[in-house]
């Protein structure tokens, strides 16, 4: 990359860190509806690379994988993606569900995150599930190796399902070992979600966000998923602060799933993701 694209691709890249370790948006099958349609027994809530409390036993085992690739008018600097790539497999015991996934951030070439998820979900009640999650992430430039730095987080979430519905109760980004530059450490955030189960309207969710140290704090998602097949259905979601509509399709044939999902933000364009698992 020019001497002349450096200096602003890294105050891009800045701008970007805080909100990549925020989770701009939800990644995976969840990416079309940003978190809202969220199903036990379906993809949404076996994918990896969430909470173990939002999957039942239904699947003892499974692979899943995926890509992101961010924010179609801010990639012009040589050809220089911003993406992520993340995978992952989870397994389910009796009362017990266990997930880990791992990922990979680049910007521009330059920075990167390399990202390990672990979480470990039990059934306590008939209608309580509970899980802890714990994330751990490598951060730094290219070709700066000494300048590397690790941060350690944990979350804690449960579900309680019922006969048409389930709430979602979440607090995640609690800090076990933080960066050096603290501004950039990813704030706590607390979220609420309802959520629908299959009904003939499709289905729907909604989730209120906290985030504590903002000075405008709560953020609301609406999301609607449409089951045009058995195999087949497209899904929309809006959400505010920062303004993001999201748009998927979803095609579910047991033991294949697969997805392709867009997320538009109205400065820095659309965010293209694909997920396959199975």
């Amino acid at each position: 990359m020019e001497v002349r694209l450096f200096c602003p691709a890294l105050l891009l890249i800045y701008s970007l860190v805080s909100a990549n370790l925020q989770e701009p948006f939800p990644l995976g099958f969840s990416m079309g509806n940003q978190g809202t349609v969220l199903w036990e027994n379906a993809a949404q809530g076996h994918q990896p690379w969430i909470s173990a409390a939002f999957c039942d036993n239904s699947r003892k085992f499974g692979l899943a994988c995926g890509a992101v690739s961010y924010y179609d008018r801010m990639d012009n600097y040589e050809d220089e993606l911003i993406y992520k790539a993340f995978g992952g497999t989870f397994w389910a015991f009796k009362k017990i569900r266990l997930k880990l996934a791992i990922s990979h951030f680049s910007a521009l070439g330059i920075y990167y995150e390399q990202s390990g998820f672990l979480s470990a979900g039990f059934d306590l009640f008939t209608h309580l599930r509970a899980a802890i999650e714990i994330t751990g992430t490598r951060s730094g430039l290219t070709g700066f190796e000494d300048a590397k730095h690790n941060i350690a987080e944990c979350g804690f979430s449960a579900w309680v399902p019922f006969k048409i519905t389930a709430i979602q109760l979440s607090i995640s980004h609690i800090p076990l070992k933080t960066r050096k530059t603290h501004e950039v450490d990813a704030p706590v955030i607390i979220r609420n979600g309802f959520h629908t189960l299959s009904n003939r309207f499709g289905a729907q969710g909604i989730i209120i966000q906290t985030t504590p140290s903002h000075s405008h704090p709560l953020r609301f998602i609406l999301g609607e998923q449409y089951r045009f097949l058995k195999y087949f259905a497209i899904e929309a979601s809006l959400a505010n602060n920062p303004l993001l509509i999201g748009v998927g399709v979803l095609i579910e044939m047991a033991p294949i799933n697969a997805s392709v999902s867009l997320v538009n933000h109205p400065v820095l364009g659309w965010s293209r993701g694909f997920t396959a698992m199975y």
